[in-house]
């Protein structure tokens, strides 16, 4: 039997399983693949927001065996609907528009993914540590990987690929700086999300409230004992920008949050803003993008939210993670003996599908659109969602948001 050669994963979110799950596939008696996972948390992460499964990303579950388990633990979200500043439904969209077949939460997909990795006697999941160094040579990545509680070791792999998200600290080791220094577009569009216990109102349809100054609240129905709540603001917020300007006390973001929001007095702000402060699972960002001129070096490649993050506002990030993680994976398995190579394939399959993805609707103004600044904007935002309601036109509207992409057919193993 041939030596196996080895692959590190950074990552154990959605990309990490996935790919590490087809090169399990990969892996044959003659051509051996060990894989290995880090993750810097000291467990699967349960923390994020809900997600769709559509597009390429369904087929490729579907194709892991995995789409029924996936709807099982769905939201059973059924739509969206608009209420005003009394909570008063003024529109309702069923299921096909903004809400999809398979909502789900993140943490419960990455639990799904993660446990269909696991199965696979090739790969191991290693919690509490992370990469911190990369040298590579023309044969092997030698790596530094340091544990939570300070101990470090050296390993060499066959390759390493990073999916550790959009502020990659891996992506750093092995890119040139001059590609990775401002890989990160930063949008005018801030968001927060958390857990609160459920309310009555809150199922089966998500709900949006408006406010003036491009600050919105949508509450989703999750389970029966909580809801998941999502705060926007978009344009000018000073109390955001600065909270976010960078690794800040998760406190400091809550007051800002709080600040922003002060002085909305009615609807659902006030009984989520006093959640707010309650949550234990509390999460706020910059919504920003990543656009990065490779995906890859030698030996170390980068996919997903590292490689070429879309961010929320596209709703194509599940999508790209889960196809990008397939496309690699086989890329890789199929070519293990040059990786740099597998590496160009899959980025020349793939970039031109990404850089479309990356479009934010509406011309670059959905953030605006959908958050409008003024009571003149509301009003027309309101109009317009009442009008597609009432007509139904949205069943007319075509699926722009998961174009279609014909998966690549790979010789996997088992």
């Amino acid at each position: 039997m041939s030596k196996p050669s080895k692959v590190l994963i950074s990552g154990g979110g959605i990309c990490g399983p996935v790919v590490a799950f087809w090169l399990a596939r990969a892996s044959t008696a003659s051509n051996p693949i060990h894989i290995t996972v880090l993750e810097k948390a000291s467990a699967t992460v349960k923390l994020g927001q809900g997600i769709d499964v559509e597009g390429p990303a369904r087929e490729v579950v579907t194709r892991m065996g995995l789409l029924e388990t996936i709807k099982s633990r769905t939201t059973g979200e059924q739509g969206f609907c608009g209420i005003d500043n009394n909570n008063r439904a003024y529109a309702t969209i069923d299921q096909g528009l903004l809400t999809r077949e398979i909502e789900i939460m993140r943490g419960d997909l990455c639990e799904v993914l993660t446990e269909a990795a696991k199965e696979m006697p090739n790969v191991g999941f290693h919690y509490s540590r992370s990469i911190t160094n990369i040298e590579q040579t023309n044969e092997l990545v030698h790596v530094t990987i340091s544990t939570n509680d300070g101990r470090t070791y050296d390993e060499d792999f066959h390759a390493v690929i990073a999916c550790d998200g959009i502020r990659s600290r891996t992506r750093n080791l092995f890119l040139d700086y001059a590609d990775t220094k401002d890989c990160i577009k930063a949008k005018d569009l801030f968001v927060a999300f958390f857990s609160v216990p459920a309310q009555p109102q809150d199922g089966p349809y998500a709900r949006l409230q408006h406010s003036l100054g491009g600050r919105t609240v949508l509450i989703r129905p999750v389970t029966r004992d909580f809801s998941s709540v999502y705060l926007n603001a978009s344009g000018a917020h000073p109390a955001l920008a600065k909270s976010h300007s960078k690794e800040r006390d998760p406190a400091e973001k809550r007051q800002a949050w709080a600040n922003t929001f002060s002085d909305v007095n009615y609807g659902e702000f006030p009984r989520v803003l006093k959640e707010m402060q309650e949550t234990d699972n509390f999460y706020s960002a910059q919504i920003s993008q990543v656009k990065l001129p490779t995906w890859s070096k030698g030996r170390c490649a980068l996919v997903g939210d590292a490689a070429y993050c879309p961010s929320p506002i596209t709703g194509q990030g599940t999508a790209l993670a889960i196809l990008g993680a397939y496309v690699l994976a086989g890329e890789l398995g199929t070519n293990i003996a040059d990786p740099a190579a597998a590496f160009k394939e899959y980025e020349k399959k793939l970039r031109e599908y990404v850089e479309r993805a990356q479009q934010v609707p509406l011309g670059g103004r959905a953030p605006n659109v959908l958050n409008p600044q003024t009571s003149w904007g509301i009003w027309f935002l309101q109009t317009a969602l009442w009008l597609v309601a009432f007509t139904r036109i949205w069943k007319l509207i075509p699926d722009i948001g998961n174009e279609k992409f014909p998966l690549p057919e790979y010789k996997l193993g088992l």
